[in-house]
């Protein structure tokens, strides 16, 4: 038993789990918000959700788990131009995961949200995901009850939201049925087992920090709908736009990592050797980011028979991760979530979605010669990952580039023991 005043961690549980009910969004061109200026004052829409899941859930102190099947549908999106009772300029059906849940066990209470939920008008004309999150419902219930007996969390909500040109109400009807909960043994992570009486070894390791001082360019994606039939679910026969993608005002560092074996009485190598090992490319270069204060934006331009639309928002900052390779490192631009909270590609007017474009490709990527490694100053040019696509009812080509301007802060060699 711990001792008194303790912070021990709560026991882990398990209880079952059904979803129920849905999630619908409705939205419309507002004029009190610009759409106007954009285009859209005649556009109105919505898109629905049914979670089916039923299963099972496992909660811990570092994370939950889901057990079972999952039969919801995915989401579906209809947009109408003109009269809401006119008929559907464009239908979409969205990627769903395995369930929309988020929880957090806090060990007197457990807290649910819909904050996984993908929803969004999709490749029509409306909210992104991000525009929807801050009305998703959420709930808690204390887990004396739970380990009780059954309980149920009842996430009807009703909440307004609002989306650049657009203004609209998420209607919740999703009741989370959870069963009583009971100790399950924790299967815990593994550890690293190390022999008995085995000394630690010891590791060089060399770090190049760089500091991003600048980013400069844009990528461009240029597109238009595919021929009929492929263009017509989506209302996208004679569209085309343009959608630019710019990067600025970013800062942060990134490590360049490399080390090898420092055998039983040898010194660790100087800056100048370790760089030789490195740039005859006799080691893998491994990386660690940290980047800060990123104002990544996201402008479009679309016209189709029916109109024109255009929009400009902000997306979330790129990650950056390293590969290397035996003559180069390379840098690759990611977004956190490809074609949902993180869409760095797409507005509120209609167009295809960052999957669509880049399917699992980086947003950019650039390369560093092994040999300029160690080198004062680096502008790493970052190309779009993706030239061409044809998918989700649209065709297009990207172009353009963002470059990364780099300086060197420290170069050391340090030693570790593992």
């Amino acid at each position: 038993m711990p001792p008194a005043g303790s912070d021990a961690a709560p026991p882990d549980l398990r209880m079952s789990l059904r979803l129920s009910g849905s999630v619908v969004a409705v939205w419309r061109g507002d004029p009190a918000r610009g759409c106007a200026a954009s285009g859209v004052c005649d556009v109105s829409g919505s898109a629905t959700y049914r979670p089916g899941f039923q299963g099972s859930l496992e909660v811990r102190s570092d994370g939950f788990a889901f057990g079972g099947a999952d039969a919801s549908q995915p989401p579906v999106v209809r947009v109408r131009e003109g009269d809401s009772g006119g008929a559907t300029a464009c239908a979409d059906v969205l990627e769903s995961g395995f369930t929309p849940l988020g929880v957090d066990y806090l060990g007197d209470r457990l807290q649910v949200s819909l904050e996984q939920l993908d929803l969004s008008a999709g490749r029509c004309a409306g909210p992104r995901t991000l525009d929807l999150a801050r009305a998703f419902p959420r709930g808690s219930i204390a887990m004396r009850e739970l380990r009780r007996g059954p309980g149920v969390l009842d996430l009807s909500a009703r909440a307004k939201f609002a989306a650049g040109p657009f203004s609209g109400v998420l209607i919740s009807t999703v009741r989370v049925a959870l069963g009583r909960a009971r100790a399950v043994r924790s299967g815990g992570f593994p550890r690293v087992l190390r022999a008995p009486g085995g000394a630690a070894k010891r590791y060089w390791v060399l770090d190049l920090s760089y500091r991003v001082s600048e980013v400069s360019g844009a990528l461009v994606t240029n597109f238009r709908g595919l021929p009929d039939p492929a263009c017509r679910a989506l209302g996208a026969c004679d569209a085309r736009g343009t959608s630019t993608y710019r990067l600025g005002g970013i800062s942060g560092r990134i490590d360049l990592l490399a080390g090898a074996r420092l055998r039983d009485g040898r010194r660790r190598p100087t800056v100048g050797h370790a760089l030789g090992v490195v740039k005859r490319g006799s080691l893998p270069v491994y990386g660690d980011t940290r980047l800060r204060h990123g104002r990544a934006s996201v402008s479009e331009n679309v016209a189709s028979p029916e109109g024109t639309c255009s929009d400009t928002l902000f997306a979330e900052q790129p990650d950056i991760d390293v590969r290397s390779d035996a003559r180069a490192v390379v840098l690759l631009l990611r977004s956190f979530e490809l074609g949902s909270p993180g869409d760095a590609l797409r507005t509120r007017c209609p167009g295809p979605s960052q999957g669509d474009v880049l399917g699992r490709a980086s947003l950019a990527h650039g390369s560093v010669p092994l040999a300029a490694l160690g080198g004062h100053r680096l502008d790493v040019v970052a190309a779009g990952s993706t030239r061409s696509f044809s998918r989700g009812g649209y065709t297009g080509s990207r172009s353009g580039q963002l470059v990364l301007h780099l300086e060197l802060a420290h170069a050391r060699v340090y030693v570790v023991r593992g």
